[in-house]
């Protein structure tokens, strides 16, 4: 592969082409003066009376993507970004031919001849390229970039440059003059490709196979382990710190399994130990007050993703599918309670659990009334609100990043509200 050098390396191989192709250094026009062979756009060309020098111009007017190599080793990040492969960028370059000339015939000499080079050799080859880049023959490259082309690794690229004519209808050459405000000269229009140029990153390559697994299994339901649902304690929406949860499943039966549970927001990847063996149908855990690697961090309320490894799977450690598991907060504040108000608001202070984060949106819900916390300068258990709500008894819910603390007793027959009343004098 080739270096982002390779663009300005393309056009300085074919300059050194012309300048020394068909066994003569330069050639000579019907002035008898040294040819010029150069790369620039047509409208910095001078072309006075006093400068009017014979002259082969290549000009790059245009880049597109190679459709054979452009999805070359795609993906190339997996879905967090991490790179997994380097594809290669891959292009073909477009390139003007003019020829310049003052005396009777000169223009029509030198395209011919240039022409003449671009035919007999259509593939541009390793050692022309390497010929061309070390500063053999005649050298048109400019002394600034002569260090950095010699490694640009154009010769060693997997494919070889190959020229070809791509030719132009005379409104789109009329276009470019116009566009270039250049006066027009004698053009040949071609084609190089397949420039490949990629940069070295460090990536993915898994380790080759050492040993087939292959095991059969018979059975009416599938033998891999698979996680159907997640159940809280009582059958609620949610879970609360300390709560019990049950985790359903196909064979998930294991000595030890490990529940794991991850949200990317907050950057949390934790391994919770199962409150007992699992069963083939399901395993249970109790959610702990604190992350298991960080005992002085508590659980933010949000959606997780939950998953259960068995660590005794065949052959090795297994890890089922994910299914999302929220961690409600709860109003740890003795409810009912009595608050006075005055001038038509009313000062609540509440405390929940677990810890609310400085970063999160945090509201009470008085009935049917929202009401925003005053903002957090940390994570803090205590949050106060002002509330404009008329004296009443009101049924209240703390509200945390759209997840509300529990209202409704699943246990009532038919179901009722928790007696959590906030009652405003």
């Amino acid at each position: 592969m080739s270096t982002s050098y390779a663009v300005a390396g393309v056009t300085a191989v074919l300059e050194y082409m012309l300048a020394n192709g068909m066994g003569v250094p330069l050639v000579t026009g019907g002035s008898g003066q040294v040819v010029t062979v150069s790369a620039m756009p047509p409208d910095l060309i001078d072309l006075t009376v006093a400068n009017a020098k014979p002259r082969i111009n290549l000009f790059l007017h245009q880049v597109y993507p190679n459709m054979a190599w452009r999805n070359r080793e795609l993906p190339s990040r997996d879905e967090t970004g991490r790179r997994m492969t380097n594809p290669p960028l891959a292009i073909d370059m477009h390139y003007f031919l003019t020829a310049y000339g003052s005396a009777d015939l000169e223009a029509e000499v030198l395209l011919g001849y240039a022409l003449q080079v671009f035919h007999e050799t259509p593939v541009l080859s390793r050692d022309i390229v390497r010929a061309a880049l070390n500063g053999g023959g005649v050298s048109t490259t400019s002394v600034a970039y002569q260090a950095p082309l010699k490694i640009v690794g154009l010769a060693d690229q997997y494919e070889q440059l190959k020229i070809s004519p791509f030719p132009l209808n005379t409104e789109e050459m009329s276009r470019f003059w116009t566009a270039m405000q250049a006066h027009y000269r004698p053009t040949f229009s071609f084609q190089v490709t397949v420039v490949l140029i990629r940069l070295e990153q460090p990536s993915v390559s898994p380790l080759p196979v050492l040993t087939r697994n292959i095991t059969a299994q018979t059975g009416l339901v599938p033998a891999v382990p698979n996680i159907t649902g997640v159940v809280p304690a009582l059958g609620q929406p949610a879970a609360l710190i300390g709560d019990t949860v049950t985790v359903n499943g196909i064979a998930l039966a294991d000595p030890a399994p490990r529940i794991l549970l991850s949200n990317d927001k907050f950057g949390i990847r934790e391994s919770i130990t199962a409150a007992a063996p699992s069963t083939g149908t399901g395993v249970q855990f109790v959610l702990p007050p604190a992350l298991p690697s960080n005992p002085a961090a508590s659980w933010p309320v949000g959606v997780y993703q939950l998953s259960v490894m068995l660590l005794a799977g065949q052959p090795k450690q297994v890890t089922t599918n994910a299914l999302p598991f929220v961690i409600a907060p709860a109003i740890t504040t003795a409810l009912p309670m009595s608050v006075a108000g005055g001038g038509g608001s009313v000062t609540i202070n509440l405390a929940v659990a677990p810890p609310v984060l400085q970063e999160q949106s945090v509201a009470l819900l008085l009935g049917a009334t929202q009401v925003a916390a005053t903002p957090l300068t940390g994570t803090s258990s205590n949050l106060n609100f002002v509330a404009p709500v008329a004296p009443g008894t009101y049924l209240a819910r703390v509200e945390v990043d759209g997840i509300d603390s529990f209202i409704i007793d699943p246990t009532a027959s038919p179901p009722a509200y928790l007696n959590k009343t906030i009652t405003v004098t």
